[in-house]
């Protein structure tokens, strides 16, 4: 008989399945760190601010400041450009700039580009474009060739003429795992800027060392125009074992409430093996999503 057994620490969940004959156990390795460092040598650096790659928010956002800095104060101006590629979403249709150009004085470090981002009553899917820095400042270089977004910027506009209000949850969060206590996450666009869909980022089922924390949540409201619904994830893969061992998989149903701001999801984490087959539960749970 396979029995689990499942130790509470810390307020979150351990998982130490126990195979009679053996023993298999989630890993526990940690994730490797591998963080970005910068080295300034001869050269100053002008950087976005913000180094992701991807800048996402709704289109009735209205505007969105784009900060960027030097690395070292200049003994001069430094004039700063942004060119903007046109893609699905279109200058002049979809979003303007104040300013192309701008002017870091000497002896400051940083300035900011302001996009006016155009709110339209069309139902339409995410819109995006590039953009990306340049100067023709003297020892200046523009960005790490390594982080793409420290130059180059892709800009996706979601619609806000969706089904649900699903942008009230888009910031910061408050993850309760019920029973175990609660952690922050942050809440926004997935990567296609899916209408009705709340990418999550937490550990939502508390698995020790997960190797992914992005959970995509889809609300369907109860009628249209209703401000209740519900809120599903498809099965993820919260985290993944060595051959031979089992994968821990979430998978989640429940409710939302927009005057709340409340979603309530009823989980399952379960136990997949190598061949993809579920062969069982480590445990179920309940998570409730609120802004603070």
């Amino acid at each position: 008989m396979n029995k689990i057994l499942v130790i509470l620490t810390n307020m979150k969940k351990v998982i130490i399945p126990f195979l009679v004959g053996g023993l298999f156990a989630l890993s526990s390795c940690e994730q490797d760190n591998h963080d970005l460092f910068k080295t300034y040598g001869e050269t100053d650096v002008l950087t976005f601010v913000n180094t992701t790659e991807v800048i996402s928010f709704t289109e009735n956002v209205g505007q969105v400041r784009i900060p960027v800095a030097l690395s070292v104060a200049q003994a001069q101006d430094v004039v700063v450009s942004l060119n903007v590629v046109d893609d699905t979403a279109v200058t002049g249709t979809n979003f303007t700039f104040q300013n192309l150009s701008i002017t870091i004085p000497a002896g400051e470090f940083t300035g900011e580009f302001v996009l006016n981002v155009v709110d339209d009553v069309d139902f339409n899917e995410a819109r995006r474009f590039k953009a990306t820095l340049a100067t023709t400042a003297p020892n200046v270089s523009v960005g790490f060739e390594a982080a793409l977004g420290t130059f180059e910027k892709t800009f996706l506009i979601a619609n806000d003429d969706c089904p649900t209000n699903f942008d009230l949850w888009f910031g910061p969060v408050d993850v309760e795992d019920v029973g175990f206590g609660s952690t922050p996450g942050v809440g926004g666009l997935n990567a296609n800027g899916d209408c009705d869909t709340i990418r999550i980022e937490n550990n939502l089922p508390g698995v020790p060392s997960p190797t992914n924390e992005v959970y995509e949540i889809v609300l369907v409201p109860d009628f249209p125009g209703a401000t209740t619904g519900t809120a599903t994830v498809a099965a993820t893969v919260s985290r993944v074992n060595a051959s031979g061992a089992l994968d821990a998989v979430y998978e989640a149903s429940g409710t939302y409430d927009e005057a709340t701001k409340t979603i309530t999801l009823d989980y399952v984490l379960a136990a997949v093996n190598d061949a993809g087959a579920t062969v069982g539960n480590f445990y179920t749970g309940t998570n409730v999503i609120t802004v603070p």
